[in-house]
């Protein structure tokens, strides 16, 4: 999914918002197809798309298979801004966009500069994960414990503050709309394929495993929003 400027996607948001609180559209009913959404805001399809998803993702919308997108629910009072995942600090979407660019960076540079105490944090962050299979709070903090202790591995610390950043708005926003996701059955290991890349010292190895358990998740997250 390529985003788009948050400014046109926070009035596409702002806009279901009020024909969501007006009553244009109630609980129930069919919400307008992507296209005279996109006519109607003066915007691409593509960004109307986005919207719609983060708000799938937050409960507001569900897509029925061939029947297109209905309101699902309205909070008392209308749609408050927690309902649109805080649009002013970020979505699910542009915190996975930030990962993929930082992260996939910091994985092979903690390859190189991980001390040994550094790679004893990651077992231990390891050993987490994979005791923390099954339960979704656990497995949250665990995830948290393990991308925090790599970025610690790189000894930058304007990458442990801006990861640190990243995974405090996951905490509030990204894990309570879409918790966990992922190769459901492969979730430890793309973990570990990161993990043992650092730990062989294979930059170039850390960089790949990263990035692709980052399109994994990329991939589970575009599939929990699509209609």
């Amino acid at each position: 999914m390529v985003l788009q400027p948050r400014n046109l996607y926070s009035e596409v948001l702002d806009g279901l918002r009020k024909m969501i609180e007006s009553g244009e559209i109630r609980e129930g009913e069919r919400i307008p197809p992507e296209r005279v959404l996109a006519e109607r805001f003066g915007v691409s399809r593509t960004c109307v798309r986005e919207a719609l998803g983060a708000l799938k993702l937050s409960g507001v919308i569900q897509g029925r298979p061939g029947a297109g997108t209905y309101l699902a629910k309205v909070s008392p009072g209308g749609i408050d801004r927690s309902d649109l995942l805080l649009v002013e600090e970020g979505s699910p979407f542009e915190i996975l966009e930030s990962r993929k660019i930082i992260e996939p960076a910091i994985a092979a540079l903690a390859a190189r500069k991980a001390t040994a105490e550094d790679i004893a944090g990651l077992v231990q962050a390891m050993e987490r994960l994979h005791e923390s299979a099954g339960d979704s709070e656990s497995l949250t903090a665990a995830d948290k414990q393990f991308h925090l202790s790599m970025a610690e591995a790189t000894h930058n610390r304007i990458l442990i503050r801006a990861l640190g950043q990243i995974l405090d708005l996951m905490q509030r926003i990204y894990y309570p709309a879409v918790g966990i996701v992922g190769p459901v059955d492969g979730y430890y290991e793309t973990h570990n394929e990161v993990f043992k890349s650092v730990q062989a010292r294979n930059s170039r190895g850390a960089e790949r495993a990263m990035r692709a358990h980052l399109m994994a998740v990329e991939l589970d997250l575009e599939s929990l929003s699509d209609f």
